[in-house]
């Protein structure tokens, strides 16, 4: 268990540091092949996008989703400002 709590916390931290370095929103695609920690089958790694989201949340960090293209809405985007 204790391994699970800290590849949760380098997974966040990794999160946290990809949206930081953002210059512009990242799709879900992206941050599921960019950020180390999200692997596996895609309805798992959601579930675990959404856990991760939340936590980021609860910790007052603000992750600003929004489209990728202002004439469609049709992806979102992620990222924080810093």
């Amino acid at each position: 268990m204790a391994g699970d709590r800290g590849d949760k916390a380098e997974r966040l931290l990794n999160l946290t540091l990809a949206l930081l370095d953002a210059k512009r929103p990242l799709t879900k695609q992206e941050i599921f092949e960019n950020v180390a920690g999200y692997s596996g089958k895609p309805e798992p790694m959601e579930r675990m996008f959404e856990r991760d989201k939340d936590d980021l949340r609860k910790l007052g960090i603000q992750i600003e989703v929004g489209g990728l293209d202002p004439l469609f809405d049709d992806e979102a985007g992620y990222r924080i400002r810093p």
